[in-house]
């Protein structure tokens, strides 16, 4: 039986609160032989926590299993796991009360606790297991039969309960059918579960030669998640091992090591994801959807998605050069979203290869580029709903933008722009913008201006607000 060095007393007041008794029906046991007797302290009547759990748990399992967890002791048996939506459900009995937890599956959504406690046998009581820790360890937060949160218990209280220490998963360890063959006492060497679907993405790595930069760069995004994965493992267990923690907690699951993947080129980065973005297989849309859901499509040759109005007259004459498309390739999942019937036409940039839909309403939705595809050196900036970029051959682009960083300009925190501009003049191959600060403080002044839309910004304009007037 596991146990308190130091016993908890309650008196007969906090017996029936805790436990939900009457005074009158605690004495009337008593008198039976049955309730455990009393201890003397005080004038007045305690009883060892416990021992009062104990008994209660054998005539009233229902109340037992309500009570706070340090009150509970007594022989544990294991019952193995279950999965619902979203969790895996392990159970447990003390002293024939059930006990049981319910551990998030990554990536930790919605559970519903009601499903969770209707499980044979019910109970009315269950125990979420997320990612939060306390000082304890881990936290226990504590739901009711109909899915209401009632409470958080002790990770120190459950580890007491189940023989000194815990099992615990990290999150992104917790594979149910792991779990489901896991025994006390042991602990599993596990592969992380990545943020992204890896199963798809490296069917299409299969079917590509090796040599292809399609093949290398999506072998590299599965090795790349797989590795942040294996990193998070280590930084959670980290976390729950620290100080006194440790003493409470048996790990169930430890992460396999997990090599961090070669770097690639920019020009195979590239290469490789316009090849994936020209497929029209179901694998490439899927591998699409997988990296813009994980980093916002950052490893794309894309940025971020614009909407330009119909009216918009510096769009207008970039539009003459869309062309309809006879197909659907990957690309189109940077542009399309579930509201497809709203789509009146599918275009393409042929200057960029940009995805392009016209909306019903007129509306224009596409993405920035990550470069500009040309070698003539900038003209003009032009400001507006979108930041466009001449060239010195006449071609319009969109600026090139990247998540995180947005093109903005008429006010004193107006940065990102002017470093993309300053990139721009001296390199048009330059990349979006990843920094806000390192432009001269005579273009950052001149894109904090309050300009109208419309307004065209020379080179020449340009370089003298960075005080290069003689390179124009």
């Amino acid at each position: 039986m596991a146990g308190s060095d130091t016993p908890e007393l309650l008196n007969l007041g906090e017996v029936c609160e805790i436990f939900g008794l009457e005074d009158r029906w605690v004495r009337r046991q008593v008198k039976r032989h049955g309730f455990p007797p009393p201890r003397r302290i005080d004038s007045e009547d305690c009883w060892e926590a416990t021992e009062a759990w104990v008994w209660l748990a054998g005539v009233h399992p229902d109340l037992a299993e309500v009570a706070p967890l340090r009150y509970w002791s007594g022989q544990v048996e294991y019952h193995g796991v279950r999965e619902i939506a979203g969790a895996a459900v392990q159970d447990w009995s003390v002293e024939g009360v059930r006990l049981r937890l319910v551990w998030k599956l990554p990536p930790l959504r919605h559970v519903l606790f009601d499903e969770a406690a209707a499980l044979w046998p019910m109970v009315r009581r269950v125990v979420k297991i997320d990612g939060q820790v306390s000082r304890s360890g881990p936290v226990l937060f504590v739901h009711d039969e109909h899915g209401d949160r009632v409470g958080e218990w002790r990770w120190s209280d459950l580890a007491r309960v189940l023989g000194g220490a815990a099992p615990y998963w990290p999150p992104v360890l917790r594979v149910p059918e792991v779990m489901r063959r896991w025994r006390p006492g042991t602990t599993d060497v596990v592969a992380a579960v990545p943020e992204i679907d890896a199963g798809p993405i490296l069917r299409l790595a299969a079917a590509l030669d090796p040599s292809f930069p399609a093949h290398q760069v999506l072998v590299e995004l599965v090795q790349r998640v797989q590795a942040r994965a294996t990193r998070d493992a280590h930084s959670d267990i980290r976390s729950v091992v620290e100080d006194e923690r440790a003493q409470w907690l048996q790990l169930a699951a430890e992460p396999m090591p997990t090599p961090e993947p070669a770097s690639l080129s920019d020009a195979v980065c590239r290469a490789g994801w316009l090849e994936v973005l020209s497929r029209a297989d179901s694998l490439a849309k899927t591998a699409v959807r997988e990296v813009v859901a994980w980093n916002g499509g950052d490893s794309l040759p894309y940025g971020c998605r614009e909407n330009i109005a119909p009216h918009d007259v510096v769009a207008a004459e970039w539009a003459i050069r869309l062309e309809p498309v006879s197909r659907l390739t990957a690309a189109f999942e940077l542009v399309l979203d579930d509201e497809q019937d709203k789509v009146a036409a599918f275009l393409t940039d042929p200057v960029t290869d940009a995805p392009v839909v016209r909306l019903r309403s007129g509306e224009l939705r596409t993405v920035s580029p990550w470069r500009l595809p040309t070698t003539a050196r900038l003209a003009e900036v032009i400001l507006g709903q979108q930041i466009w970029i001449r060239d010195a051959a006449g071609s319009l682009f969109l600026a090139p933008q990247i998540s995180g960083y947005g093109l903005s300009y008429g006010y004193d925190g107006a940065h990102t722009l002017p470093v993309l501009i300053d990139r721009l003049l001296d390199d048009i191959n330059a990349p979006a913008a990843d920094a806000y600060y390192g432009a001269s403080t005579g273009l950052e002044a001149l894109i904090a201006k309050k300009w109208p839309a419309g307004t065209v910004l020379t080179r020449s304009e340009l370089e003298r607000a960075r005080g290069r007037t003689g390179l124009v």
